[in-house]
């Protein structure tokens, strides 16, 4: 073998021996752990909470709808932004009384962790005009749950920028809400709205659909 042909081998071996080491050094079981030497958790890229007429998961856990204040109902009220042909309805027991729903689920999990970036995401029409603002966000108890110590993170969303003919898309970030990673999350809360009068009438208040904690 002559001498310019040993020198072309040997690069090209030195070649190859490094892009097969860094192909090695980057594989997913040898990524570098996060700050504080833990992995940071794959990120979920949706999870659906309530979308056409069904509840969904949180978590991989089941998730519980509870109107304290009111009541909601499935109804036929087309949601052109997601598809949906089933939305949910909350309506008001009286003249000014705040609607308030929840969606329970035991779930132990620090949403920031999982989505930096991320989102809650909803569609929302009007059923009467309104004044205030809705509260929207999620309760959170010590987990272990107990009845004393629950906690709620609102994001103030004006009722005015909502329309009584069509639904609006919301998308809030969750670097909005800063609930602790030791708490039980209630991944859905919803009160409002809130203001002189909150409501002007009984009955259909607002209508939901597509509820969505994502990664983006």
């Amino acid at each position: 073998m002559k001498k310019d042909e040993f020198k072309i081998f040997f690069v090209l071996f030195s070649v190859l021996g490094v892009i097969t080491w860094l192909s090695t050094a980057c594989s997913s079981g040898n990524n570098p752990a996060g700050s504080g030497g833990t992995p940071t958790p794959t990120p979920v890229n949706a999870q659906t909470i309530w979308a056409n007429g069904n509840s969904g998961v949180f978590f991989s856990q089941n998730v519980a709808l509870v109107p304290y204040v009111g009541a909601v109902t499935n109804v036929s009220a087309p949601d052109t932004i997601s598809g949906d042909n089933t939305t949910l309805q909350f309506s008001a027991p009286a003249v000014s009384t705040p609607v308030t729903g929840e969606f329970l689920i035991a779930a132990p999990e620090n949403p920031g962790i999982y989505y930096a970036s991320g989102h809650l995401q909803f569609d929302i029409k009007l059923n009467q005009a309104v004044t205030g603002n809705f509260s929207v966000g999620f309760g959170y108890q010590a987990n272990p749950p107990t009845p004393t110590t629950t906690n709620t993170s609102f994001y103030p969303l004006p009722a005015t920028s909502l329309s009584m003919t069509t639904f609006t898309h919301i998308s809030i970030a969750l670097s909005t809400f800063t609930p602790n990673s030791a708490n039980v999350i209630e991944p859905f809360y919803i009160f409002g709205p809130s203001g002189v009068p909150a409501q002007p009438n009984a009955g259909p208040a607002f209508t939901v659909d597509n509820i969505q904690w994502t990664s983006y």
